[in-house]
């Protein structure tokens, strides 16, 4: 069986927003969560694709919004498509492989590249 969360992508992404948006970015993305209990990445022939930091540690992007996961596919990888992720796998399956990985989670990748980077492990804690 062919692991889905190994593809690796090109784009580093940056961000230079302070902190403190960074946290109530963060804090509202948890907040959507919790209301639709669905996030949204893209994946590209069965595999989810992965971007890095600036620390060039590599990162699986989720949004909350299905357009906003959409625009990213648009933008920068063709061929890709948005897929729905419950919360459900996301906290069952998913986030214990990234932690275990190394991985980190990019939260709502901005057109310009802007997102916030956090461990599994937070998002798991936070997610209750």
């Amino acid at each position: 069986m062919r692991n889905p969360y190994l593809r690796r992508g090109d784009a580093n992404v940056n961000h230079n927003t302070p902190q403190v948006d960074l946290e109530q970015h963060y804090q509202h993305f948890l907040q959507q969560l919790q209301q639709h209990q669905m996030l949204w990445s893209i994946a590209e022939q069965q595999s989810w694709t992965l971007c890095r930091n600036d620390q060039a540690q590599q990162a699986m992007l989720l949004w909350n919004m299905q357009a906003d996961a959409q625009r990213d596919c648009l933008l920068s990888r063709q061929g890709a498509e948005p897929k729905a992720i419950s919360a459900d796998l996301l906290r069952t399956q998913i986030l214990p492989y990234l932690a275990a990985q190394n991985y980190l989670v990019a939260i709502n990748r901005s057109a310009k590249g802007e997102c916030v980077f956090v461990s599994p492990e937070r998002l798991i804690s936070d997610m209750g």
